[in-house]
């Protein structure tokens, strides 16, 4: 039982311990049967006057026998708590049972949860896994599961939760992970099989929803490829626009660099400008690459909309909000696709409204073979948009 305090002119620290403890000297064995520590602290640097305010407890049963090299776990939780001005962190680690002999080790019914809160956003991630273990050299898991809820707080200055709201609720499962290195082999493999994402939330105050499943490989800490077809179903819903479909494609992902490759790509996508009286579908092939550090997503589409032959370029930058660039040909184009939900009656030979495109922050060109409306068709028509944003 002890009890420990340090007084110093930019920190403090107070260290409280008492745990039953057996030591024999013979076996070379030693055990704390029911540890509990606590440490508590604050701390600032130099020449300010904001305070780090720090917090540690710890409770669990621990046996180290040193001529078997072998060291047991028993009811373990540890929490841990940092607070400087408005940034706020929170850690929480707890599992059953645990067992480390040289390089192996397992832990059975892990459980962990980190918490941060700024005054811009607020983080919230949990993780849950029956088992995990290290053996010979190879990591396994199964039945993984990480949740993770991330929400930007209103901005005052823009109306508060009127304007700029973003939030996502994220859920990712995996049936088991496999580490398949070969341990003459420098490289490190990690197969995640049975990955199964569903996230949904509020992009700039607009609705999304995405769901994603597929087998998964990890190369190396830092590249990501899927292993046969990744399976997505997304929804998003803006004011201007509604977008649902479905994706189904292979990727490869550079996770240090934030680049992504997808391609071959299959899409099906059904696209409602808000104003309209029916969708427009989208069935097409491709390839998309996208760059999260520059905020630049770029692909290529070939394909038919509403039955009629589709070919182009599309482009984002940025993300909040986005912009969005295109060069489309269409081999045709009817204006009755366009017709709005109010029913007003279009004057014959009137030209398409694409007023549409600048809700979107989008500039391009639209090509289009031959465009049909109520009683006139042109031919090799160019039309060039630019957003008002």
């Amino acid at each position: 039982d002890g009890d420990l305090r340090l007084n110093q002119d930019q920190f403090n620290v107070h260290i409280d311990l008492n745990s039953p403890l057996l030591f024999d000297l013979a076996k070379q064995y030693f055990s704390l049967e029911k540890l509990n520590l606590a440490i508590k602290g604050t701390s600032k640097a130099a020449n300010t006057t904001t305070l780090n305010d720090i917090a540690l407890n710890a409770t669990g049963a621990m046996t180290f026998d040193a001529a078997k090299k072998l060291t047991h776990l028993g009811d373990w939780a540890l929490q841990s708590q940092l607070v400087n001005g408005e940034k706020k962190w929170n850690a929480k680690v707890a599992f059953s049972e645990a067992e480390q002999q040289g390089k192996n080790w397992w832990a059975k019914n892990i459980s962990s949860q980190a918490e941060q809160q700024t005054a811009a956003y607020h983080l919230n991630t949990t993780l849950n896994m029956p088992e995990l273990s290290l053996i010979d050299a190879r990591m396994s898991g199964k039945e993984i599961k990480l949740t993770t809820q991330w929400a930007a707080k209103p901005d005052v200055k823009k109306g508060g939760a009127q304007k700029n709201q973003n939030a996502i609720d994220a859920v990712l499962t995996l049936g088991a992970l496999d580490d398949v290195n070969d341990t003459s082999e420098p490289t490190n493999i990690y197969n995640l099989r049975a990955a199964h994402l569903e996230a949904k939330g509020m992009v700039d105050a607009a609705p999304v929803k995405l769901q994603a499943a597929g087998d998964i490989q990890i190369i190396n800490n830092n590249q990501m490829v899927t292993k046969g077809p990744l399976k997505l179903q997304f929804n998003y819903q803006s004011v201007g626009l509604a977008l649902e479909g479905s994706l189904k494609t292979e990727a490869k992902i550079m996770l240090e660099r934030e680049q992504y490759d997808v391609s071959p790509l299959s899409l099906d996508l059904k696209i409602t400008p808000t104003d309209f009286k029916r969708p427009m579908i989208l069935i097409a092939g491709g390839a998309m690459n996208a760059d999260l550090k520059r905020k630049i997503v770029s692909g290529k589409l070939q394909g038919k909309l509403n039955g009629v032959k589709l070919e182009g370029k599309i482009g984002m930058a940025g993300l909040t909000p986005p912009a969005y660039t295109f060069d489309v040909l269409l081999s045709e184009f009817n204006t009755v696709w366009l017709d709005n939900k109010t029913g007003a009656a279009k004057k014959h030979g009137d030209l398409p409204d694409f007023g549409w495109l600048k809700k979107l922050n989008a500039n391009g060109v639209l090509r289009i073979g031959e465009l049909i409306s109520a009683d006139k068709r042109a031919s090799n028509v160019r039309i060039d948009v630019k957003s008002d944003k």
